[in-house]
């Protein structure tokens, strides 16, 4: 074996040496993005269940904030057929009152005594105006306790409103992180792949190359 041949024999030698080194690597490096492919595609899952969860059950308490102003409205709704719709509102109620009694104070002494009768009935629908007052008040302080009672479950389905749209950017801000971990893990994998191949199918080329020089080496250095 010539100088020519045996400086060709060694720098394939150090070649074959050099890409078993970066397969072994690479074949390691394919472990642990395989590993990480798992572990992120594990974190993935598991966050897509949390989010679920979590926005299940701001929806099941969304759904009953809405059913119990349902419930207030109807309540309300059958208030205003208690009294008012018969009646007429406690201001009107009121005016009937005073023009009722202003009658009878502007009735003299002696009419008084001469009509007791129709006095009596004015006193009695003073008297009755007076409790229908009192019943149209009532609903309408039911009305106004109902109506402030609709107005924080409001705020609070504004406020799940906005709890959805937060979570729903965070879980979208972490997941659109995770998938881009897995995607470029999933390229890394395939270039890591193809490096494989290409070395697997390279190393035996280089070994055939000097496979006929070999004998040749080994005599040398056995002389």
């Amino acid at each position: 074996m010539g100088v020519k041949e045996y400086r060709f024999l060694t720098r394939t030698m150090k070649t074959i040496g050099t890409r078993s080194n970066k397969l072994a690597e690479a074949e390691k490096g394919l472990i642990l993005v395989e590993d990480d492919l798992v572990t992120y595609r594990f974190d993935a899952d598991s966050l897509r269940a949390k989010e679920k969860k979590d926005i299940l059950h701001l929806k099941n308490g969304e759904a009953l904030v809405k059913e119990n102003i349902a419930n207030l409205e109807a309540k309300r709704k059958l208030i205003a057929t208690h009294h008012g719709e018969q009646w007429g509102s406690a201001e009107s109620l009121r005016k009937e009152i005073d023009a009722t009694k202003e009658k009878i104070d502007a009735t003299t002494f002696f009419f008084r005594l001469s009509n007791g009768r129709s006095m009596m009935r004015l006193r009695q629908q003073v008297q009755v105006l007076q409790n229908r007052e009192r019943l149209v008040k009532k609903d309408d302080k039911d009305r106004s306790k109902i109506d402030r009672e609709i107005a924080k479950l409001d705020k609070r389905l504004s406020k799940i409103d906005i709890e959805l749209k937060m979570l729903k950017q965070k879980w979208d801000a972490n997941r659109s992180g995770l998938e881009t971990e897995i995607e470029e893990l999933v390229k890394l994998r395939g270039s890591t792949k193809k490096e494989i191949k290409l070395l697997e199918e390279e190393i035996p080329q280089l070994w055939d190359s000097i496979a006929h020089l070999i004998p040749f080496s080994t005599a040398l250095e056995k002389a």
